[in-house]
């Protein structure tokens, strides 16, 4: 469950990237503000994917190691994407 968890962590925020992307391309039009939407739509997903992986128990079978390095992926990432969404999010504003 966790690596289904972390992928889609990683898929919501690469997501919201693509749709800020598009909605710097497209601003000014309608299109433009349905995909600013999307892609806080997306980031609502992963937080909410990120208080699921929160809740789980490590599973036995999961050394901490293994389950340490799970979670400092998805810290990475969000870091790393979030950082572009809110660069992003100033150039669509501006």
């Amino acid at each position: 469950m966790l690596d289904y968890l972390k992928k889609h962590i990683m898929d919501e925020l690469a997501g919201a990237v693509d749709y800020m992307t598009k909605a710097i391309e497209h601003k000014g039009k309608s299109c433009g503000e349905k995909f600013y939407s999307m892609a806080m739509m997306e980031l609502e997903h992963a937080n909410e994917l990120v208080k699921m992986y929160s809740a789980q128990e490590r599973p036995k079978n999961l050394t901490d190691a293994e389950y340490s390095e799970l979670y400092r992926t998805i810290l990475e990432g969000y870091s790393t994407h979030m950082a572009k969404v809110e660069a992003l999010k100033k150039l669509y504003w501006n």
